[in-house]
C-alpha cells in the first residue's frame, strides 16, 4: 500500500514538473506562428499591402425598356431571352386587322376631303372672277372663300390622320432599338397589351454586358477618401476566388440614410470580358486608398511587444534595463534609431533577441508596411508574442518537485 502511494506521488510530481517546462520553454504555439523559447514569432513577409475601404453594391447594366405604343393582342414573339438582337430587327408582332381598317378610313376620308377641296377651289376661283369685276358683292363672295378655306383644312386633318393610321399600324411591329441582349421578356403570343397611360414593357435589353457598373454605398466618414479615377477590386459570392477589378467614374452627392447611417452613391465602371458577372449580383467592394508593392509586411501584434529585462538580457547589444519590463527609451533623433518611428524584435538563429528600429508605412488594420533597415529580410522571424509566465526573466519563487527547470534566456 505504500509503495503504491509513493508511486503515484512520483508520477505526480513528474507530471507537474514536465508542465512547467512546457510553459517556460515555450511548448505551444498560435496559428500562424511558431515558438521559440517565450517568445511567438511569424516570418517577417514580402508582397504587396493596400489600404482600402470597403463596400457592397449591386452589378448593374445600361438596360432598355421595349415597350409597345399601342393596344392590341401579341401575334408573335421573334426572339427570347439572351439572344442577341440586332438595331431594327423585330421581336414581336401585335395583330393588324383593326390598324388595317383604320389605315382604309383614313385613305377615303383623305379622298373626299381632297375631293371637296378641289370643288371648294373651283367655286371659289369662279366667284373671285365676279367679285373683281363688280358683279357680285363681298356678302356673297365671302361664304365661298371660308367654304375654300374650310375644305383646305379638312384635307390636312385627312392627310394628317392617315400619317397616324399608317404610323399605328407600323408601331404593331416592334423592333429592337440598339444591338443589344435580350434580358427579359415579359409577354407571350396572344396575350393582349393595354397601352393606356403607360406603356406596356414587353423586353428588357441589355445594351453591353462587356462592360458592367456597381452603384455602392459609402459611409459619410469614408466618403472623403473617395475620388474618380480611384481603382476598386471587387469579389461576388458566385466566383469566391475570383478578383475583378473597377474604377470610380462619378460620386453623388445625394445622400442616402441606412438605418440611421448616412451613405453617398458611388458608380464604379466594371470591365465583364467574360461574362460571367450578371446584373443584379451583391459585389463586395474594395476602394484602393493606399497601395505598397514589393514591402516588408508585419503583423500589426509586433509593434505592441514591449522587451522585458529578460529579452534585453538576451540582446547582442547589451543595453541596461531600467527596470523588469521597461521599453527602450524612444528614439531622439540619433543613433541607431534616428529616422525611425517604430521598433519590432527579432530573433537570429541562435535564439538571441535584436531590436530593428523601423518605419511604419501604410496599414490595413492587421499589418503594417515596414521600411527603412538593411537588416529586413523576407522570413525573418519577428517576435509577436511574448509569454509573462514568470515575469520573463526569474521562475515563481522555490519551485519543487523533480523534472523542474530554469526557463532558458
Amino acid at each position: 500500500m505504500f509503495r503504491q502511494k509513493n508511486a503515484w506521488r512520483i508520477c505526480g510530481t513528474l507530471i507537474t514538473g514536465m508542465a512547467v517546462v512546457c510553459i517556460y520553454t515555450g511548448c505551444s504555439s498560435g496559428p500562424g506562428a511558431k515558438a521559440g523559447k517565450n517568445f511567438q514569432v511569424a516570418a517577417l513577409e514580402r508582397g504587396t499591402l493596400q489600404r482600402v475601404v470597403s463596400s457592397t453594391g449591386t452589378l448593374t447594366t445600361d438596360t432598355v425598356e421595349v415597350g409597345a405604343e399601342i393596344s392590341g393582342t401579341i401575334s408573335e414573339i421573334l426572339c427570347d431571352v439572351n439572344q442577341q438582337v440586332k438595331k431594327g430587327q423585330v421581336l414581336a408582332r401585335l395583330k393588324t386587322d383593326l390598324l388595317e381598317e383604320a389605315v382604309h378610313e383614313a385613305r377615303a376620308a383623305l379622298d373626299k376631303a381632297k375631293s371637296q377641296s378641289e370643288e371648294a377651289q373651283i367655286e371659289l376661283k369662279q366667284n373671285q372672277d365676279l367679285y373683281d369685276k363688280g358683279y357680285i358683292s363681298q356678302t356673297v363672295y365671302l361664304p365661298f372663300k371660308t367654304a375654300a378655306e374650310v375644305d383646305a383644312a379638312n384635307l390636312v386633318s385627312a392627310k394628317a390622320d392617315l400619317d397616324k393610321a399608317v404610323t399605328n399600324e407600323g408601331y404593331a411591329t416592334i423592333r429592337a432599338p440598339i444591338d443589344a441582349m435580350v434580358l427579359d421578356r415579359k409577354v407571350e403570343a396572344g396575350q393582349t397589351i393595354a397601352s393606356s397611360f403607360t406603356t406596356p414593357t414587353l423586353f428588357l435589353l441589355a445594351h453591353n454586358l462587356k462592360k458592367m457598373q456597381i452603384a455602392a454605398l459609402v459611409d459619410e466618414t469614408d466618403i472623403g477618401q473617395i475620388q474618380n479615377g480611384q481603382k476598386v477590386t471587387f469579389t461576388v459570392s458566385a466566383y469566391p476566388d475570383s478578383v475583378f477589378q473597377g474604377v470610380v467614374v462619378q460620386i453623388r452627392h445625394t445622400a442616402i440614410t441606412v438605418s440611421n447611417v448616412v451613405n453617398y452613391s458611388v458608380i464604379i465602371d466594371a470591365e465583364n470580358p467574360a461574362g460571367i458577372l450578371f446584373p443584379g449580383m451583391t459585389a463586395t467592394v474594395d476602394f484602393i486608398i493606399e497601395r505598397a508593392t514589393d514591402a516588408f509586411i508585419v503583423g500589426n501584434e509586433a509593434f505592441t511587444v514591449r522587451p522585458t529585462a529578460a529579452m534585453l538580457r538576451r540582446k547582442a547589444s547589451a543595453v541596461p534595463p531600467t527596470g523588469p519590463d521597461d521599453a527602450l527609451p524612444p528614439s531622439s533623433g540619433s543613433g541607431p534609431d534616428a529616422g525611425h518611428n517604430a521598433r519590432i524584435w527579432y530573433l537570429d538563429a541562435s535564439g538571441r533577441v535584436h531590436p530593428l528600429p523601423v518605419q511604419k508605412g501604410i496599414t490595413d488594420g492587421t499589418r503594417t508596411a515596414v521600411s527603412g533597415n538593411p537588416e529586413l529580410r523576407e522570413g525573418l522571424p519577428i517576435i509577436i508574442g511574448v509569454s509573462l509566465v514568470g515575469g520573463m526573466g526569474a521562475p515563481p519563487a522555490n519551485p519543487k518537485g523533480p523534472g523542474m527547470m530554469s526557463p532558458m534566456f
